[in-house]
């Protein structure tokens, strides 16, 4: 017949397998159906491979079990690595960890020897590992006959053997360790929708002869009805509260069975570390809250109520090398030991009332790194314990602070640090062991800083070695800009560059109230304008550059300007103002032409959106509000035109025109570089044209001249006077003439009248 045991367990030994998945507990639910009798068929082939020695004649399955009642999610029991051998078929035992899982499937873990002996593996000790389907059958692996596997490294007579089934994921990890050597061995098949083992509080059994426990089985080549070895299964980390003990042997050809056996009802572990006999047969088999014991008590077996298992462990945080593992000693049956504890969980048995003590400061520590723990690291052996020692890599450490910048009435800063993986504060100026690869903080800014004037730091960092740390303050002043901008809808980033712990700063600032802490006797400055559309700007007159001395504050009013370009069509001809330049939108600029002597004014020309014209010299524009403006104030040099004698003078420049008289000056004024035309008009009798003088000097009765600035131009011209003489005379001749006539015509009527 078939029982069962089980309970959650601490791992106890590293392995590179999938996560276990820890969880509480799990209310047995689970009620056999079957009564407490079952067959041995059930169970007969659970790890049977069909072999024997050649020429056997019969193979007797004897197995020795304990079936839990409690439902767990993981399972680890520590057995002893026995050597046994049949002097008949020449085999030996397998030390089992079965599991009946919540969906109906049976696992089975275990470690074997000389199972199958003569074959690899098979020969010396191997994994057993086997798993049924809710039918009864053997499903993996395939072949139905159980598995065996070798351990990655060697497995001794005497090794305690981890033994652990757990869920992962989606599947039960089968798994074997020697703690002693570290070999491993290890398989993994689907949980088939199970969460969890199954304890059996009713039957040592299901109808299929599964269960949750512990069990020796080994193949007898006759009928078997002795002891076996002791073989010890234990797990000091949980405590059993009940569980079957039974045993039972049957003919493995013919499934007869040839003795079975159990306990009328699951045993109570009133008191978890009593060890409770059940025997039949001549097999006898121990069990408590914490051990099962298959075959004859030992001397230190029976004395072992005395000992307290301590499950020791440890682990070393940071990244030191070069220390040496911690040493716990202790005393065990009397005699005192001193042995290296080891990274994984192991249990060692400690005599009650004893004292223990493991290494507080490991070997491999000098005066700047140390490997040391704040566990307590002794004590006496009256309880069981489970402690996994945490050693810190440590490096000597000092903090120190200095300042930069100047200053006065700031006080001395503290510091945070990782001791033993908790924050911890000290005064700068002192040594101290910190945890290596943690990170300090100093406090800033100084105690004394205020809203205004602070000693700041960049103050954390990791601790890599042993080394003195010193911090720099650098002394600051708050400084404060006000942004703001006028007439425009636009806002451009305003940088500031500037220095902040004696290092290039540059901020943004923004539309409103900006504050940023500066360096001591650090430059400051902002840009003084910003270019828009082509002849507007954004400018501000506020203080775009300065020095940090104190706490400071900084408008910027950043106004719209548009540029006005103010100009003359001929520089000779007079002077204008105000002069080209940026001015303020909105702002009136009093525009004002005087023309050069020998020039005349003419007005005013506009180019652009918001500019005017203007007849007047003198008049106001208005910059803005939404174009830059062009102005150009036109001068005209006068030309002297005298007329000379008697004849007049006629000219032309483009519409200009007009007449000069004969002895008269007229003075006109034409546009720069242009053609000034002129002709002597002949109006007067017996008068003669001599020529023009000044700015022309043309003989003929016409000139054209371009007039390029101020100037004179002459006609010459004078009456005809030997033409006026012949003139006289001719009038004289014809008097006399005229007068003869008359005389001789007079006489014959005086004649007449006589």
């Amino acid at each position: 017949m078939i029982l069962c045991l089980a309970f959650v367990v601490v791992p106890l030994s590293a392995k590179a397998l999938p996560v276990k998945t820890q969880g509480p507990e799990v209310v047995p639910t689970v009620v056999c159906s079957c009564g407490s009798q079952v067959q041995a068929s059930a169970s007969g082939t659970m790890q049977f491979r069909g072999h024997g020695p050649p020429g056997s004649s019969g193979v007797y399955d004897e197995q020795i079990g304990l079936t839990f009642t409690q439902s767990f999610t993981s399972m680890e029991y520590n057995v002893t690595a026995v050597e046994q051998t049949d002097q008949t078929l020449g085999d030996g035992p397998a030390y089992l960890l079965s599991g009946l899982s919540s969906s109906g499937y049976w696992y089975q873990v275990g470690v074997s020897w000389d199972w199958n002996p003569g074959t690899v593996p098979g020969t010396g000790f191997d994994l057993n590992y086997e798993v049924f389907d809710t039918a009864g059958n053997s499903i993996f692996p395939t072949d139905g006959q159980g598995g065996l596997a070798v351990f990655s490294g060697p497995v001794n007579s005497g090794d305690v053997v981890l033994l652990d089934l757990y869920f992962s994921g989606k599947d039960v990890v089968m798994l074997a360790e020697d703690t002693n050597t570290r070999a491993t061995a290890s398989e993994v098949y689907s949980n088939m929708g199970a969460t969890f083992f199954t304890g059996l509080p009713d039957s040592p059994a299901n109808q299929n002869g599964f269960f949750t426990g512990l069990m020796t089985e080994w193949y007898h080549g006759v009928p078997y009805y002795a002891n076996e070895a002791e073989v010890i299964y234990s797990n000091p980390a949980s405590s059993l509260s009940s569980a079957w003990m039974w045993m039972d042997e049957f003919d493995a050809n013919s499934l007869q069975g040839i003795f079975s056996s159990q306990t009328s009802g699951p045993v109570v572990y009133s008191n978890p570390t009593k060890l409770q006999e059940f025997s039949f047969n001549g097999t006898t088999e121990y069990s408590d809250a914490h051990e099962l014991v298959t075959g004859a008590l030992t001397n230190s077996t029976q004395q072992s109520p005395s000992s307290v298992p301590l499950t020791l462990s440890f682990t070393v945080q940071g990244n030191g090398i070069g220390y040496s593992v911690p040493i716990l000693t202790y005393v065990s049956n009397g005699t005192a030991s001193t042995i290296p504890l080891t990274e994984s969980p192991t249990v060692y048995p400690v005599d009650e009332g004893t004292s223990w003590s493991v290494s507080m400061l490991l070997s491999g520590s000098t005066l700047s790194e140390r490997f040391v723990t704040d566990q307590r690291t002794s004590g006496l052996a009256n309880a069981s314990e489970i402690i996994e020692f945490i050693y810190y890599t440590q490096d000597y450490v000092s903090f120190g602070f200095s300042v930069s910048g100047g200053g006065s009435g700031y006080s001395t800063p503290s510091v945070t640090y990782s001791s033993f993986g908790s924050i911890t504060t000290t005064a700068t100026g002192v040594g101290v062991w910190a945890d290596s690869g943690s990170r300090y903080l100093y406090q800033s800014p100084l105690p004394g800083s205020t809203s205004s004037e602070r000693w700041y730091a960049q103050t954390d960092g990791s601790i890599g070695s042993s080394t003195e740390i010193n911090v720099v303050y650098y002394h600051q002043y708050l400084a404060t800009f006000e942004v703001s901008f006028e007439n425009t809808q636009l806002f451009p980033s305003v940088t500031l560059a500037s220095t902040s712990a004696a290092q290039p700063y540059s901020a943004t600032l923004v539309l409103g109230t900006n504050v940023v802490w500066l360096d001591s006797g650090s430059a400051y400055s902002v840009p003084q304008s910003f270019s828009l559309d082509s002849g507007q700007r954004l400018t501000t007159n506020g203080a775009v550059t300065g020095s940090v001395s104190a706490d400071l504050m900084v408008g910027l009013v950043y106004d719209r300007q548009f540029y006005i370009g103010i100009a003359q069509n001929i520089s000779s001809g007079g002077t204008v103002a105000p002069s080209s330049g940026w001015y303020d939108s909105g702002s009136k600029l009093q525009m004002d032409a005087v023309a050069a002597a020998g020039w005349q004014f003419e007005g005013w020309g506009g180019l652009g959106a918001d500019s005017a014209s203007n007849s007047s010299a003198s008049f106001s524009l208005t910059v803005g509000p939404g174009a830059p403006a062009n102005e150009t104030a036109t001068f005209y040099p006068g030309v002297t035109i005298d007329a000379r004698g008697p004849e007049s003078v006629a000219y032309q420049d483009g519409p200009i025109s007009g007449t000069v008289p004969s002895g008269a000056k007229a003075e006109i004024y034409v546009p720069p570089s242009s053609t000034l035309t002129l002709k002597e008009s002949s109006t007067a009798f017996l008068a003669t044209f001599d020529g023009w003088t000044g700015a022309s000097s043309s003989s003929g009765t016409g000139a054209s001249l371009i007039v390029d600035g101020p100037g004179l131009v002459t006609s010459n011209s004078e009456y005809d006077y030997s033409g006026i003489g012949i003139l006289v005379l001719a009038i004289a001749l014809v008097a006399v003439v005229a007068i003869v006539v008359f005389a001789r015509r007079r006489d014959p009527s005086e004649r007449v009248l006589s």
